[in-house]
């Protein structure tokens, strides 16, 4: 039975397509308001961690031996503190703007400089001194309605040694400038070879954006991800025991109201400095030579996603747990939805009515071992739950039918394709991920921009431009000749820009 044709109220305008997806600023709404309301201002879902590596951002990381080699003194150990909160206050106009401050522009790899005028975080302040100390004072103040800690973090900075402060948010961001990433942000301080008395630090972004393009001769549609990452030295020291570093960022990403982020900086002698005894516990020396030993041995960054990978572990198994608790399913849901990038579970948990929702996290929690053993791969488990949630919507509708809410839902992340529920039932069974289910509907709502139904094209050529394609040139209600040639050129110039991408990467 296909779905019933009828007039349905589109989702709000935040709320985005399967392959542009719902993100923060629905999460902020499920979470409790935003900045437009009185209630409380409620952060986004991250996954953070600390970690350390022989050597520096500019420098690069120490050769095996020499990492190996390396004396470590608690003695001579700073601590290092980032606050990250997301806040409705302005800018700060007397801040200087984050470019003045910046030294050096670096790639990802920390070696090859770009520059010195950064590409990321355009139009941030940062502000030092008597400025930052106050401005810090001030965010801190502002109540549960203008100011939400998104995340803590504490280190020890040692000298030959790099801290790194690394958030990653659980859910994607779309911005005007890119459309979909994933992104981290992070800090790293060092001690350099002048005063101990100041750190040295560099801000890291590091994005992996979503695009489509046609794959090969074929000119199927497909997702392709690329990694963007920018290493901001700043030649702005912070200073030990002084006024923090705050930086804030303007509210480039879709967070569904005008909200920044917030930076603060600071740091200190270490806590447990005493007369007589060391600078630090040998517990925190001993993790500490750990990670630099490790870091070493196995690559700086392969380490730190190695940590990276552990926290979503535990996160998806804590969230698993809860899915049996009905005070908790529907953040438990939300959340592992988050972590794993299953967009429509996401949306789902935010439309759903308590009945759908607990006949939904009921049978997620009676094949809660599978799930469980899926978690080590967040790609599979969010594949399982998007195809559970899909079979359980095309059954309903099948059926009795579905809900207007749950008819938009589909709609929404499968565009015309949802209009025949067997072209989405054959894109589930063809498919093993996502990637591949997403793949699979963009070709199909491509193939309807050659349809005879100009309801059809349209609905094809505008479910295809939120998800970020649009064919030059094509008019879904234009003459059938100017629509086919547009098609034609568009295909030839996808062919003709992967050869060339492929005979550059056989250089």
């Amino acid at each position: 039975m296909p779905l019933r044709r009828r007039p349905h109220p589109a989702l709000p305008a935040r709320a985005r397509t399967l392959a542009l997806p719902l993100a923060l600023p629905l999460a902020l709404a499920a979470a409790g308001g935003c900045a437009s309301t009185a209630e409380p201002l409620q952060p986004p879902g991250v996954v953070s961690v600390v970690s350390y590596y022989a050597g520096d951002p500019v420098g690069g990381a120490l050769p095996e031996g020499a990492a190996l080699a390396l004396e470590l003194r608690g003695d001579d150990a700073v601590e290092v503190r980032m606050e990250l909160l997301i806040v409705t206050a302005p800018l700060p106009e007397e801040a200087d703007p984050l470019s003045e401050h910046v030294r050096l522009v670096l790639g990802g790899e920390g070696e090859d400089a770009m520059g010195a005028h950064p590409s990321v975080l355009q139009g941030a302040r940062l502000a030092e001194g008597d400025l930052g100390g106050r401005l810090a004072a001030e965010l801190r103040a502002l109540g549960p309605d203008a100011r939400a800690r998104v995340e803590r973090l504490e280190g020890l900075s040692i000298p030959g040694v790099a801290t790194r402060m690394s958030t990653e948010l659980a859910q994607r961001l779309r911005t005007a400038e890119t459309g979909v990433v994933d992104r981290r942000f992070g800090v790293e301080t060092w001690q350099g070879s002048g005063s101990a008395a100041e750190l040295s630090v560099a801000l890291v972004l590091r994005d992996l954006v979503e695009s489509i393009g046609a794959e090969g001769d074929s000119g199927e549609l497909g997702l392709r991800r690329e990694r963007r990452e920018e290493i901001l030295v700043l030649g702005t020291p912070l200073l030990v025991g002084g006024p923090p570093l705050v930086m804030m960022s303007p509210p480039r990403f879709d967070m569904g109201a005008d909200v920044r982020l917030a930076l603060i900086l600071e740091a200190g002698a270490a806590p447990d400095r005493g007369a007589s005894g060391p600078a630090v516990t040998q517990d925190r020396m001993r993790r500490i030579q750990a990670e630099v030993r490790d870091g070493a041995l196995e690559g700086a960054e392969r380490r730190q996603q190695l940590r990276f990978q552990e926290r979503e572990l535990i996160r998806l198994q804590e969230s698993l747990s809860a899915l049996s608790d009905p005070s908790a399913r529907r953040a438990a849901l939300l959340d592992l939805a988050g972590v794993t990038r299953a967009d429509l579970t996401e949306a789902f948990c935010l439309v759903a009515g308590e009945e759908a929702l607990a006949a939904f996290t009921e049978g997620l929690a009676a094949d809660r071992d599978v799930l469980r053993a899926l978690a080590a791969n967040p790609p599979d488990l969010a594949w399982r739950l998007e195809r559970e949630l899909l079979v359980d919507l095309l059954e309903r509708a099948e059926g009795d039918g579905l809900d207007l809410e749950y008819e938009a839902l589909l709609l929404e992340f499968t565009g015309d394709a949802g209009r025949q529920l067997g072209v989405v039932q054959d894109a589930i069974l063809a498919s093993s991920s996502i990637d591949a289910f997403r793949a699979r509907l963009m070709e199909d709502n491509r193939i309807a921009l050659e349809s005879s139904s100009p309801a059809a094209r349209i609905r094809a050529y505008d479910w295809l431009a939120r998800a970020g394609l649009v064919v030059p040139g094509y008019d879904p209600l234009g003459p059938s000749r100017d629509r086919r040639r547009a098609l034609r050129e568009w295909e030839a110039a996808q062919a003709a820009s992967d050869r060339a991408e492929g005979a550059e990467a056989e250089r």
